[in-house]
């Protein structure tokens, strides 16, 4: 067994209650080895809900109380606020995590279907806000119940009221990049709804097909250059991975149908094409049944 001193500061190591020389986290989790001169304890151990699963669940008690913090006292910010303020203030507090799973445990961890259920739960939770947040902004849809007649008055309120529930929007992509890397489709589709809502449904193509090949090099719009600015790096990603999604479908096309390939059959059977009409679809449904 390898010396366990450096890693045991940041947390306590156990001796086996039987006698033996196998040692454990104060969690449960059997030491079999450190890394990084002791400092990560290499752990084997199972997922368990509580411990592994349930934190994960933090962001959909979050959406919820920031709709009874809009619904009680009107204020936008505090959810945010609290969010800025509890994490540092958590992460400070906290023990650190020290801990690394052996090859085995990452297996079993990848394949415990439990980790979906936050997923989806937000995944959901958030569709439901976004379709109330539309109806709250409509002009022509006015239902009589008090959660839906929450409407912003000033340019300040209306602001505040997009940036707030547009920023768990954002929030629901991190779990929809998650959904995407499943093998499952209906994951892939959940996932890629996360990014529908914004209008980037290319998302998943241009992520698994394009960053993912060449990350961290001048082909990755999604990589930053150095020194470059947030301002500069927004719209050279968001375009460049518009045009490398539409690139790499033409290329796909060309090479299943010839270079010659009609503009219909290249329309047809464009993915970004397709994108395209279902963002278009969306604007259209909620124009026609919300109003402007």
């Amino acid at each position: 067994m390898p010396d366990l001193k450096t890693a045991s500061g940041t947390s306590k190591v156990d001796e086996d209650p039987k006698g033996s020389q196998q040692k454990y986290t104060h969690d449960g989790a059997l030491i079999e080895g450190t890394a990084n001169n002791g400092q990560v304890l290499i752990v084997q151990k199972t997922p368990e809900f509580m411990r592994d699963i349930a934190p994960y669940f933090a962001p959909s008690f979050i959406i919820i109380f920031a709709h009874f913090i809009y619904a009680y006292t009107g204020n936008l910010l505090l959810p945010i606020w609290l969010m800025y303020l509890v994490t540092p203030i958590g992460n400070f507090i906290a023990p650190e995590d020290n801990q690394n799973l052996t090859q085995k445990c990452e297996r079993a961890y990848l394949n415990d279907k439990r980790f979906w259920a936050p997923l989806y739960a937000f995944n959901i939770l958030e569709t439901i806000t976004w379709l109330w947040a539309l109806i709250v902004m409509s002009d022509q849809v006015n239902i009589d119940c008090y959660w839906f007649q929450l409407k912003p008055e000033t340019n300040g309120q209306y602001f505040l009221f997009c940036l707030q529930w547009g920023y768990f929007c954002g929030l629901n992509a991190i779990g929809g990049h998650e959904l995407m890397h499943k093998r499952e489709t209906v994951n892939k589709l959940a996932g890629t709804w996360a990014y529908t809502k914004f209008m980037y449904s290319h998302f998943l193509d241009e992520h698994l097909q394009g960053h993912h090949k060449a990350v961290s090099t001048y082909e990755d719009p999604a990589t930053s250059r150095r020194n470059e600015s947030l301002y500069a790096f927004i719209p050279r990603s968001v375009i460049g991975g518009h045009i490398n999604t539409w690139n790499r479908e033409v290329k796909r096309i060309k090479k299943e149908f010839g270079d010659d390939v009609a503009t219909t059959i290249m329309l047809f059977n464009n993915k970004m094409v397709t994108y395209f009409i279902i963002h278009a679809s969306i604007c259209g449904s909620i124009f026609f049944f919300l109003g402007w």
